[in-house]
């Protein structure tokens, strides 16, 4: 069965880091519904390690930029956004579209992490976000 819509997640740079105590996923270990991978001190200090800017935490204006750039997004490529929840640290979206979640997914970091300057602060995210299927009806217009 066709999903509706996806639930995409990804966080800021920086603020969820492999091994984290809040629960990670790696490339193998990323299926919805599986659980997540327990933390690891070492693994964790080894990203903090690497990273080349302090984690980024979203202010009351930059919530406001993000939100405006991932429904901006979804206007321009012809998406419905169901919801959209932008936190300090990450940000939740129900999308419908016409592109593989991965894509619509890297659509939004790439124009959310377009907001910031300068341009030496357009880097990597610390995780791929996760996706997940949506199917029931219940609640979506």
């Amino acid at each position: 069965m066709e999903a509706l819509a996806y639930l995409l997640t990804f966080s800021t740079y920086g603020t969820h880091l492999p091994g984290s105590e809040k629960g990670w996923v790696d490339a193998r270990h990323r299926t919805p519904g599986t659980p997540m991978l327990t933390a690891n001190h070492e693994r964790e200090a080894y990203w903090r390690l690497r990273m080349l800017e302090p984690p980024w935490i979203l202010g009351a204006e930059t919530k406001v930029r993000t939100l405006e750039a991932i429904l901006g997004v979804c206007k321009h490529r012809g998406w419905i956004a169901h919801a959209v929840h932008v936190r300090r640290t990450h940000v939740h979206a129900v999308v419908s579209g016409d592109l593989p979640p991965e894509k619509m997914l890297a659509d939004f970091k790439a124009y959310a992490t377009g907001l910031f300057d300068p341009p030496a602060q357009r880097t990597r995210d610390a995780v791929t976000g996760p996706t997940t299927e949506v199917h029931a009806t219940s609640g979506m217009k």
